[in-house]
């Protein structure tokens, strides 16, 4: 399988979420206009090849859930808004850690973390 946006850590493919939520998004918008249905936008980001490799995954449905509920919330409200189906997603990533390995381990060195999400130096 060709990953469209993997990043390798030892040896293992791991994905970098943020970034293909962004790449999902810019996808539709760049396909459709604002008018439009915004579940057009949604299928637009969901037919976008940087996506491919994850909506076919063995979370592909949780990832599908996720991005669905990400795309149609307002901007203010995705973090409250899409909590269950982000965990859900997070659920399914760890318990395949073998296909999400470097993802998983990421998720899991800061699954305490309280507070707003902060990006690496």
């Amino acid at each position: 399988m060709t990953k469209e946006n993997p990043t390798t850590t030892n040896g293992a493919e791991s994905y970098d979420l943020a970034d293909t939520l962004a790449r999902a998004t810019a996808e539709a918008d760049a396909s459709s206009s604002s008018n439009d249905d915004p579940q057009a936008r949604v299928d637009a980001a969901l037919a976008c090849p940087c996506v491919a490799d994850l909506r076919s995954s063995t979370c592909g449905k949780s990832f599908d859930a996720a991005l669905t509920c990400f795309m149609l919330a307002e901007e203010r409200e995705r973090g409250k808004k899409c909590v269950e189906e982000f965990v859900s997603l997070h659920q399914c990533m760890v318990e395949n850690a073998s296909e999400f390995e470097a993802f998983a381990n990421e998720l899991l060195e800061h699954e305490n973390v309280r507070g707003p999400a902060r990006a690496k130096d």
